[in-house]
């Protein structure tokens, strides 16, 4: 695979783990979002941490592997 693919890969996981946790939380109370609209906030959530996994893009030149977003 590619860098690209792998890092497309890397955001649809992040997303998905994040929108899988922040719905849990909110669902189960143990995180009050306070909108009313839990869903949204933990959508919300979710898409921040898949667009923070799109900085792996600046590791794309360090390590051993560099056709890979890894830095080992």
């Amino acid at each position: 695979m590619t860098f690209y693919q792998d890092l497309l890969e890397r955001v649809i996981r992040t997303f998905a783990v994040a929108a899988l946790i922040s719905f849990a939380a909110a669902v189960t109370g143990i995180v009050d979002f306070g909108s009313g609209a839990e869903w949204k906030a933990a959508a919300a959530a979710a898409a921040m941490a898949g667009g923070t996994a799109v900085l792996a893009l600046l590791t794309k030149n360090i390590g051993p592997n560099t056709d890979t977003p890894s830095v080992f």
